[in-house]
């Protein structure tokens, strides 16, 4: 399973919720989920 298949899941967790990665260990700003929430918006369309 790759990333397209999981892309409801990494919106809600990564983009939405904050709630990944645990604890922040990658270091993602607000920036780059901002990034990763317009990348998956437009994907559904």
């Amino acid at each position: 399973a790759g990333i397209a298949d999981h892309a409801r899941e990494i919106y809600l967790q990564a983009g939405r919720s904050h709630a990944m990665p645990p604890a922040n260990v990658s270091q993602i700003t607000d920036k780059e989920r901002a990034l990763l929430v317009a990348w998956l918006e437009g994907a559904g369309k």
